[in-house]
């Protein structure tokens, strides 16, 4: 039995071999002659797998535009194979699942990355081309954050009205989307159009988003909101002075030299109607004994009607500074010449008097600067009757000021009334000195003048009438004179001097 079987493989089973291997050699001739290969090329599109990926790690492609649509298979085999059936069993892709978030959130940079092409064909092919083989992307990090809207104002109101203020429904705004996008951003902005508007309104509007060229990045960004409700108030606005009314007593023989407050005047706000009932704003103080400069800040809005209130962002709170000084007292004396006599024709000033001597009495600094031209002196001789009459001279003082002692007066004869003025009270105001009087200053007055002191502030306020402003000193109740403290005699005194 052994020895048959080493026969066979000695003679037989070379022999079998050889016919097999024809066989498959004849096989394949013929199989090569009927069927050929054949290289084909193909366009397949280009599937991106895994793309989630990208959001799961935080990651954003810069620039999918450069994916191509297709790619460009080259594939061989036997030419049954190929055709529409074949076409489609060919699939090509690329895998985000080689980008991670470590290499992209710790660059500084957006990073560029290439990924392979990768493709699928059905048996019986061989792919010996791609084109492209590998695509460079850039990745860069996916972050999000707060900013802050700002309502960017253009044009202006009509005279007369004011932006009270504007405000957005939304003050601010999450942006998403790539880090060196979200670093590019300038500002994020509401638009007001403030061209001719004379009353209030609300609008939607969109928000922009900028760099610092001013170039929109919106495309490129994620927002939480694209648009918000934009308010714009619109009111009247005027503006008014500041007049603080000073009550109470400093201390004895001290004075109100000067005051004035810090702002000198505001702007307000509110229905016309409402507006034409704040001439100026006058908030009342008292003196408290003071004998010396101080300071007091008070809040403007007390001073304010209902339905009236400050332009938006002045502050309510404002300083009144009062400059407090020891009273001196001093003579002057007013010529004749620079009398005024009015309300009678006919009339002779018995004794014939030169001048007329006042005694006033004031806060040091004013009291050096003041000059006999700073009083007004008249002598009313309106409804008198013929005959002699004592007339007490009308003394005009500026504000703060006082007379010391007795007003003075004059004897005059009147002989006959004035025809012209038969019926005058004397209401009239005194007329100011002449100021081209050559004999100013007198020998009675030595002392040259002097430049006034500084004055509070005296802006007329904007609003179409003429306020009447109160007279801000309190009234002082001086010493007769001749009393303490202020000496006594026609001579100038000057306490502790």
């Amino acid at each position: 039995m052994n020895n048959r079987i080493l026969t066979f493989i000695r003679t037989e089973l070379p022999w079998i071999l050889v016919a097999v291997g024809l066989s498959f050699f004849l096989w394949m001739v013929s199989m090569t002659l009927l069927d050929p290969e054949q290289n084909e090329s193909y366009m397949r599109p280009l599937i991106p797998f895994n793309e989630t990926v990208l959001i799961t790690e935080g990651v954003v492609l810069l620039n999918p535009e450069d994916l191509p649509d297709e790619i460009t298979v080259g594939v061989r085999a036997p030419a049954s194979l190929h055709g529409l059936d074949a076409e489609s069993e060919i699939t090509t892709h690329i895998d985000f699942r080689a980008v991670t978030r470590q290499m992209v959130h710790e660059a500084d940079a957006p990073i560029e990355l290439t990924l392979p092409v990768g493709v699928n064909v059905p048996e019986g092919f061989v792919v010996h081309r791609i084109s492209p083989p590998a695509v460079t992307l850039l990745f860069d990090a996916f972050v999000r954050a707060p900013f802050a809207v700002t309502v960017l104002e253009s044009g202006a109101v009509v005279p007369g009205a004011v932006v009270q203020r504007i405000w957005t429904a939304n003050t601010n705004v999450t942006i998403s989307g790539p880090r060196s996008v979200i670093n590019e951003i300038a500002g994020v902005y509401v638009l007001a159009e403030l061209n001719g508007l004379s009353e209030s309104i609300t609008s939607t509007q969109e928000i922009l988003v900028v760099n610092a060229d001013a170039h929109d990045l919106s495309h490129l960004l994620e927002l939480s909101i694209s648009e918000t409700t934009l308010n714009i108030e619109i009111l009247p606005m005027v503006r008014v002075d500041i007049i603080p009314q000073i009550t109470g007593t400093l201390a004895a023989g001290f004075a109100v030299s000067e005051y004035f407050t810090d702002p000198a005047y505001v702007y307000i706000v509110g229905a016309v109607e409402r507006l034409i009932e704040v001439p100026y704003l006058s908030p009342v103080f008292a003196l408290e004994q003071a004998n010396r400069d101080f300071e007091i800040v008070f809040d403007l809005t007390d001073s304010l009607p209902d339905g009236v209130q400050l332009l938006y962002g002045t502050p309510a709170g404002a300083h009144l500074h009062v400059i407090v000084e020891p009273i001196q007292e001093r003579t002057f004396h007013i010529l004749r010449g620079n009398v005024g006599v009015f309300g009678g024709a006919n009339y002779t000033i018995l004794g014939d008097p030169s001048h007329v001597s006042v005694r006033v009495a004031g806060p040091a600094s004013r009291i050096t600067a003041m000059a006999s031209a700073d009083i007004n002196v008249a002598l009313n001789l309106g409804g008198r009757a013929v005959g002699t009459h004592n007339v007490p001279l009308q003394i005009q003082l500026p504000p703060g000021m006082g007379i010391v002692g007795a007003q003075p007066a004059w004897d005059v004869r009147i002989d006959s009334p004035n025809a012209q003025n038969n019926g005058n009270n004397g209401t009239e105001p005194p007329p100011p000195p002449d100021p081209t009087d050559p004999f100013e200053p007198s020998p009675y007055d030595p002392d040259p003048p002097v430049e006034p002191a500084t004055e509070p502030p005296t802006d007329p306020p904007v609003y179409p009438y003429p306020p009447e402003y109160p007279d801000p000193y309190p009234p002082y109740d001086y010493p007769p004179y001749g009393e303490p403290p202020y000496g006594n005699g026609d001579e100038d005194y000057y306490p502790g001097g």
